[in-house]
């Protein structure tokens, strides 16, 4: 957890120098992007976590935004194992782009990989999350 939060401040830290020099210094929060539906508690979660980053480097304010924070799930690789208790394991990245409001360019963007395991695959990425972030 603490790891993603230092990478997240170096990746706002080093954004925070261009976006003071065009006087940009808000940065929006985006939903977490998925190809499947996500329980809201693992949106929340990570959002609330971006959030503290974003603030903790001085990226947060009321005023509207010119840039956005965006989080993208993508699945690696997944397995059932069959047995009593079943579960699954799924291997997958999380990706932090910061993009344009209104061009969706893409300036910069971090992947931190993960793995969870839990009783179906939602459960598991639920619980990586949680865990690793």
């Amino acid at each position: 957890m603490k790891r993603v939060f230092v990478i997240l401040g170096i990746l706002l830290c080093s954004l925070n120098a261009v976006l003071v020099a065009q006087e940009l210094t808000s940065i929006g929060l985006a939903h977490l992007e998925a190809d499947f539906t996500l329980p809201k508690v693992v949106d929340s979660q990570v959002k609330g976590k971006m959030r503290r980053a974003l603030a903790k480097n001085g990226l947060s304010s009321s005023s509207a935004p010119c840039l956005a924070l965006v989080p993208e799930l993508l699945i690696l690789d997944e397995s059932m194992s069959y047995g009593v208790p079943s579960y699954a394991e799924v291997e997958y990245e999380l990706v932090f782009s910061l993009r344009g409001m209104y061009s969706n360019n893409a300036f910069d963007s971090y992947t931190y990989p993960v793995k969870g395991k839990g009783r179906n695959k939602l459960n598991a990425i639920a619980k990586g999350i949680l865990r690793k972030i």
